[in-house]
């Protein structure tokens, strides 16, 4: 399997007692890792390859998941590339501690 090494520029945690959405960039990026960590409850988040709220597509997202206390990480081989933006949102989990970390470039 080849690999790319990668080196990120930026990270952001969306904490789920602060806010449960965020436009984190406009533009083609790189995604490179997310760690999503339960609290309280279980949480389900999602990230969407888009520049606005508004056109969120199902289709164009990823969805991780984690049970009450526990982390689930996804670190994929190589960066994955979002075209439009990158959009994160809690759908479950929000306001019980839970936490979306990721790095992207």
């Amino acid at each position: 399997m080849v690999s790319k090494p990668s080196v990120c520029k930026y990270h952001y945690c969306l904490s789920g007692d602060l806010e449960t959405s965020r436009l984190l960039a406009s533009g083609a990026i790189e995604l490179s890792s997310v760690v999503v960590t339960a609290g309280g409850s279980s949480i389900a988040a999602r990230i969407y390859d888009t520049d606005s709220a508004s056109r969120k597509d199902i289709k164009q997202s990823l969805l991780l998941a984690a049970n009450t206390g526990e982390s689930t990480a996804y670190c994929p081989s190589q960066p994955v590339l979002f075209k439009n933006g990158l959009y994160l949102e809690m759908e479950q989990g929000g306001g019980f501690d839970g936490e979306v970390f990721v790095t992207y470039q």
